[in-house]
């Protein structure tokens, strides 16, 4: 007759059956992130290289850069609404920059640059003394 199997031997209940898993587990699954490593090492889909540098005279039309250069002026412009301009030059080549929503603080010298030049005061402001 075979031994009766020792009372340790026997579960005493079943295993708990497993935790629903939460919405950001249910994504990252469906991502194919499934360890840490994977997660560390995940490119979004939109991802834009900002490691890359490419010179201005190699940049062509249409593509998406990153140059770095020396801003050589700055200046805003109002015709026929406030711009800001800046021309940047590197070794290769210049580019001019125009921002259509340029705010005051942008501009380089102050708030001279928010009104446009027939508004500007001529009298010198006078700070009071402390």
């Amino acid at each position: 007759m075979p031994e009766a199997a020792a009372v340790s031997d026997i579960p005493a209940t079943a295993p708990p059956p497993p935790k629903p898993k939460s919405a950001p587990q249910r994504a990252m699954e469906k991502l194919g992130l499934l360890r840490d490593i994977d997660l560390a090492l995940h490119l979004p889909l939109r991802y834009e290289d900002e490691t890359r540098l490419t010179r201005i005279a190699d940049a062509r039309e249409g593509d998406t850069v990153q140059v770095e250069g020396v801003v050589s002026d700055s200046r805003v412009e109002f015709r026929p609404r406030r711009q800001l301009v800046v021309r940047l030059h590197d070794d290769s080549d210049e580019l001019v920059l125009r921002f259509l929503k340029a705010k005051c603080a942008a501009a380089s010298s102050g708030a001279r640059w928010c009104t446009p030049p027939s508004r500007r005061s001529t009298t010198p402001r006078r700070w009071p003394r402390r």
